[in-house]
């Protein structure tokens, strides 16, 4: 199952490292997917975000972790801005406008993640089924 990975992320000239039960593949952008070779012949797929991408700041996790991180930042952002306009010291209209304008790259930048990862996940198992390529 290795070899044939190795094969076609060679093929199709990936940035990849190997271990010897694990492949790391390198999408850019601070995308990582690890392909795990377990003892029983079964693999596994994850991603990462390493650190320092808009998601997730300094902090490495997992898409799916970071939509969550996201939303409760977001959460707590529109609550900010409920007490803010309660006060009506500062104009609502432009903090919601930042509000909205952030939450729109934030979905946009975590799909754009998502799409890659199971676009990547899609050809790994393709290529897996398809030993004759």
């Amino acid at each position: 199952m290795k070899e044939i990975i190795i094969k076609n992320l060679k093929r199709y000239r990936y940035n990849y490292s190997e271990n010897k039960n694990q492949i790391i593949i390198k999408l850019g952008l601070s995308q990582i997917v690890k392909i795990k070779f377990n003892e029983d012949e079964t693999i596994s797929i994850t991603d990462r975000l390493r650190g320092w991408n808009f998601l997730t700041g300094m902090i490495e996790m997992k898409i799916k972790n970071s939509m969550i991180y996201q939303t409760i930042g977001l959460f707590i952002g529109a609550l900010l801005l409920i007490f803010v306009a309660q006060t009506g010291r500062i104009p609502f209209y432009p903090l919601l406008t930042i509000l909205i304008a952030a939450t729109g790259c934030i979905i946009i930048w975590s799909v754009f993640y998502l799409i890659r990862f199971e676009n990547m996940k899609t050809k790994i198992i393709f290529w897996l089924n398809n030993k004759n390529n």
